[in-house]
């Protein structure tokens, strides 16, 4: 069973927090780039193109320039886009989900 679906609604939720986070700090440049990058991510989803280099990509740099939005994406988010992503997650976290996909 994909997991595409629920990628895409985590990272549909993720947006909205983001850009309503990002116009408080008054950074309209900010809201523009993330929602060009969102875009993108959402256009290959859509169109059942390969996404998570995107996503992940998108999720890095989000955290590299907005290290105070980092709170608000989901670990589990993290995990399932895996590559680049992973570094954000602790060797305790990566353990933990990894014990969690044996068991399933």
């Amino acid at each position: 069973m994909s997991q595409t679906p629920a990628i895409r609604t985590q990272l549909l939720q993720l947006f909205q927090q983001s850009v309503q986070a990002l116009k408080a700090t008054g950074s309209d440049e900010a809201v523009e780039i993330i929602e060009q990058r969102f875009e993108q991510v959402f256009d290959a989803i859509d169109q059942e193109q390969e996404y998570k280099h995107l996503a992940q990509d998108v999720l890095s740099s989000l955290i590299t320039m907005h290290p105070n939005l980092t709170p608000m994406i989901p670990r589990q988010l993290l995990w399932q886009l895996g590559g680049s992503c992973l570094h954000f997650l602790s060797d305790e976290e990566i353990d933990q989900f990894s014990r969690e996909e044996e068991l399933h």
